[in-house]
């Protein structure tokens, strides 16, 4: 009887939200209807504001979010709200990867980049890893790359051999901050690349390398979260940990951070350092030097 129950009432829950979602979507109909038929500032945020809640009421919802969020970006393009834009391709592609929308949402977060933004070489390495991910298909259609345009790991790659200057020591900030959010991109339109890790690293390492250090915490965030047991995984927790230590002087957040990465690595080459930077957290360099100079003298 109890099962019987208990049976009965997820149906009805089942059947309550299934309810719901429809109701959700005749909304959103609704209101895109109204929107063709008439250009308006306040229907379209109304609309913005649906898709929006349809997302967040049914994350698992993965093809039609990809295509709300899809629309969303559209509208906030139109309407030059651009972080907006951003966020909601951003979005998609980071959790509607698998929607068959994707190529939709890269290819307008790549006019984005171009037309609104001003930065080609973004948008070109977006359309580059398109390619990768979505080989076989006309996916890139209606976005032209120029003629005898590098393959996009040549152009990564002398993107950042010239953000320093060897001769003058200066640093081309421009250049790093395309350089890093190139590989962010490519990161979300070919995650499954195998050289996407390995970008990744190295644009926290020109993050680290440039003070924008809480960048580069969270990329070696996304190395270790989305590749975990990669090669590089040990590096970007080590280097994630010093960052908090030397870069922000968040000493609590960087003891959790070393010992987490002495934990999973006991055997790594870098365990004696995080081993020695977990006993000299908050330091300055003159308090090392006296305490080493006072274990001489014992």
């Amino acid at each position: 009887m109890r099962q019987s129950f208990i049976f009965s009432l997820l149906v009805l829950i089942s059947i309550s939200a299934c309810q719901q979602k429809k109701q959700y979507q005749k909304t959103i109909n609704q209101l895109e209807e109204e929107l063709s038929e008439e250009s308006n500032g306040e229907k379209a945020r109304e609309l913005q504001t649906a898709y929006l809640n349809y997302v967040e009421q049914f994350p698992e919802d993965t093809m039609l979010n990809s295509r709300y969020l899809y629309r969303l970006a559209g509208i906030s393009y139109r309407l030059q709200e651009l972080p907006t834009a951003l966020n909601a391709a951003h979005q998609a592609l980071e959790e509607y990867y698998t929607a068959d929308n994707t190529p939709n949402n890269a290819l307008l977060l790549a006019r984005l980049y171009q037309d609104e933004l001003r930065k080609p070489a973004v948008a070109y390495t977006i359309v580059q890893a398109l390619q990768l991910g979505f080989s076989g298909a006309e996916v890139t259609a209606g976005f032209v790359l120029p003629a005898n345009l590098p393959d996009v790991f040549n152009r990564l790659d002398t993107l950042r051999s010239n953000i320093f200057n060897e001769s003058t020591y200066a640093i081309n900030f421009p250049l790093a901050n395309d350089y890093i959010t190139s590989i962010e991109e490519f990161s979300r339109v070919a995650p499954l690349h195998p050289q996407a890790p390995d970008l990744l690293f190295k644009a926290a390492e020109i993050a680290r390398s440039i003070q924008t250090y809480q960048k580069a915490i969270d990329l070696f965030d996304w190395l270790e979260s989305r590749y975990p047991g990669h090669a590089r995984e040990s590096q970007a927790l080590f280097l994630r940990a010093f960052t908090l230590d030397d870069g922000l002087q968040d000493y609590e957040a960087a003891k959790t951070a070393y010992e987490k990465f002495i934990e999973k690595y006991p055997d790594d080459p870098f365990a004696d350092d995080a081993h020695f930077s977990l006993a000299n957290l908050g330091k300055d360099i003159e308090e090392l030097i006296n305490e080493f100079e006072a274990q001489e003298k014992d």
